[in-house]
């Protein structure tokens, strides 16, 4: 039986529209969006992300716009790139409630496949603000193992959701993507953060990458535990 929780959560995130969102909302999203378009485009010059370009997106063609770049590859590649450029200078956003960084987790995948299917302005702004919303409620409820980073685990749900939201999924659609997304999150290490180890910066861009994933995932047919957010957040990767 799925929880009430995901079944409240979801008919609300398939219900809301731009319209509905409160001024402070749409606001404060533009605000986060505008922020994290700069950090990924600065980021985006250093020489590792350069290099990562020039490895993996010379053959990928698509309608993803690599911010900073200007190179127009596949969503994937899109979102993995511009999820890993945001955190090379440590310039993002960050919620201090969710004790992460949501932003750099759920705009690269949102804005690579609202590029895709050719969503406006205000689609993009609502699927943003409704995978921001989730993947923070997870940090906020969540206990992370203290060994663990934030980054790469629970906002590759938040990434998702917004893909999601962008394809049009119904409310149950959206559950099964949450129960998906849940699951490719990754076993991320607090100690690169202590070491200085640059991996950390592709933690965000493999959630984002996940996220598209697990929307390709869904309506392939996969399917996921009936609360794989608990399982995960609750147990798995939580004190």
């Amino acid at each position: 039986m799925p929880s009430q929780y995901l079944e409240d959560f979801c008919r609300f995130a398939a219900t809301t529209t731009f319209a509905s969102l409160p001024p402070n909302v749409v606001q404060r999203t533009k605000d986060i969006i505008a922020d994290t378009l700069a950090v990924i485009a600065a980021g985006s010059q250093e020489k590792e992300i350069l290099e990562l370009i020039r490895r993996i997106a010379a053959n990928r063609i698509g309608s993803g716009t690599l911010l900073g770049n200007g190179r127009k590859v596949d969503a994937a590649t899109a979102a993995l790139v511009n999820g890993t450029a945001g955190t090379f200078l440590e310039l993002d956003e960050g919620n201090q409630f969710a004790r992460g960084h949501a932003a750099i987790h759920v705009f690269p995948a949102a804005l690579a496949l609202a590029e895709q299917e050719r969503r406006s302005g205000e689609e993009l702004i609502n699927a943003v603000a409704l995978g921001y919303e989730i993947a923070c409620r997870i940090g906020i409820a969540s206990k992370l193992r203290p060994s663990m980073h934030p980054h790469g685990t629970w906002g590759t749900v938040g990434a998702a959701l917004a893909a999601g939201k962008l394809r049009g999924f119904t409310a149950s659609q959206l559950r099964e993507l949450i129960n998906v997304s849940s699951t490719l999150g990754i076993a991320t290490s607090r100690n690169t953060m202590l070491e200085g180890a640059t991996i950390r910066n592709a933690f965000s861009g493999i959630s984002n990458h996940m996220g598209l994933l697990a929307v390709d995932l869904v309506l392939s047919g996969f399917t996921g535990e009936d609360d794989g957010l608990q399982t995960i957040y609750g147990d798995v990767s939580s004190t």
